[in-house]
């Protein structure tokens, strides 16, 4: 296994863990390519997984990956899109933006389309300038908490992969060096380590389940 480069995490490391590979369960969207069965039904788990159908204000969503770019537009696009009380000039409008999210045909489109990675990284960014970088993640895990609540809720098919390792600790295979969504392997320690923050939400909304599938507000 190629060793990435592990981020530092800096006022994060204190959330970060440690864990053994028979204890959890990895996941991400390469998976969903896969032509082994069973690696490409973890592959469900990724937010990019875009066989969804979540009702949401009036829209239908094809992935959790679509539906959080359309709560955080819908919530911040236009505070993030303003200095000093104006608009930036060269940042489209919040309603083209969302009319243009919502052509998209999956979570891959939706992550790496240059329109919306922008919309979403500014949004991020200004997050981070006006909360600064603790709260601006806390404001994000909230968000993704959300939105994985009604992937749950609608997706039976993450119902069921969710159901099927209920025993593992749900850890995104973030091979690429992403250790506070996910995980990344040290070779120094032969270990998995990383914050792990979207395995946690999902394991959170797996222990909630009964509540969440009886919520008729969501």
């Amino acid at each position: 296994m190629k060793q990435v480069k592990i981020r530092d995490l800096k006022e994060f490391s204190k959330y970060e863990k440690i864990y053994d590979e028979k204890d959890i369960v990895l996941f991400n969207s390469y998976q969903l390519n896969s032509e082994d069965e069973v690696e490409k039904e973890k592959g469900i788990m990724s937010n990019l997984y875009s066989g969804c159908s979540i009702p949401y204000s009036s829209y239908t969503f094809n992935s959790s990956e679509q539906l959080l770019f359309f709560v955080n537009f819908v919530k911040w696009g236009e505070k993030a899109c303003k200095k000093n009380g104006e608009r930036y000039k060269d940042v489209p409008s919040l309603v083209s933006t969302i009319d243009y999210l919502m052509t998209l045909k999956n979570g891959k489109q939706v992550k790496c389309n240059p329109r919306t990675k922008y919309f979403f990284e500014n949004i991020q960014g200004w997050r981070k300038r006006e909360f600064g970088l603790e709260k601006a993640n806390t404001i994000d895990w909230k968000e993704m908490y959300f939105v994985i609540k009604l992937k749950y809720k609608y997706c039976e098919k993450f119902r069921n992969v969710l159901e099927k390792y209920k025993d593992k600790v749900y850890c995104e295979n973030s091979f690429w060096g992403d250790n506070f969504n996910g995980v990344v392997f040290d070779e120094s320690i032969g270990k998995y380590r990383g914050v792990n923050a979207l395995g946690r939400v999902m394991k959170r909304v797996y222990l909630e389940r009964e509540k969440i599938m009886n919520d008729a507000s969501i």
